[in-house]
């Protein structure tokens, strides 16, 4: 961790699909950036690899907000929640919420079950 730049303001950050760098590493002048939350762009490649890429950053930061862009078809996102599920239940404690999973949704939807 590092420190907040102000303890008033909570700061994003994002790991976007052609992000090499751990995102801990940048830095504000003479100190790291404390992330409260980081935004996984997931949905533009395998489902497994959606996985592995919120696996990859989730030291960097206490919560994850996998973004999908609403990429994911109903299917896919149940596939996504299914493989979180039987993975790691530590990863799966740190996902605050997941933006925009699915394109359209016919009538009411939820990921819960």
């Amino acid at each position: 961790g590092g420190t907040p730049i102000s303890p008033s303001i909570s700061l994003n950050g994002l790991r976007t699909r052609t992000l090499s760098e751990n995102l801990s590493q940048i830095s504000a002048p003479g100190r790291k950036i404390a992330y409260s939350s980081i935004k996984v762009k997931v949905g533009h490649q395998d489902i497994e690899s959606d996985v592995q890429s919120i696996s990859l950053v989730c030291q960097e930061s206490k919560w994850l907000r996998p973004d999908a862009n609403r990429a994911w078809s109903e299917e896919e996102a149940l596939q996504f929640t299914s493989i979180m599920d039987d993975r790691d239940s530590d990863l799966k404690k740190q996902i605050e919420f997941i933006e925009e999973p699915i394109n359209k949704v016919p009538g009411v939807w939820s990921l819960t079950k």
